[in-house]
């Protein structure tokens, strides 16, 4: 949206700018930068991170239990992880991806 910005302070007001802005959230950046497939998956579950600052992963069942974690590495812009989910019970499961100032929670299907 189109939005006017007057600056001022004790010396008095400067001049009005207009800016266009486009407001979105985290999330919807992080999803562009974080995949997480095939969804559902039958046998390997892919997730692959092409942004930093992330360094672990984890996958939780619905009950919160923790069935997978890996330690990567943040500094690497262009992490694909295979995570053989053969053996995981059919449903749905939470794909979490943290760092040390943010995380992002991602769900799948294992069929």
């Amino acid at each position: 949206g189109i939005i006017t910005v007057t600056p001022f302070n004790d010396c008095g007001e400067g001049t009005a700018q207009t800016l266009d802005v486009i407001v979105t959230d985290i999330h919807s950046i992080l999803s562009e930068q974080i995949k997480v497939y095939p969804n559902p998956a039958e046998s390997i579950l892919n997730i692959s991170i092409q942004t930093t600052g992330f360094n672990a992963i984890e996958i939780s069942d619905i009950f919160g239990r923790t069935v997978y974690r890996k330690e990567i590495e943040p500094s690497n812009s262009n992490t694909i992880i295979n995570v053989n989910v053969k053996e995981f019970v059919k449903g749905l499961y939470f794909v979490k991806c943290s760092g040390y100032e943010l995380s992002y929670i991602n769900k799948f299907m294992k069929d």
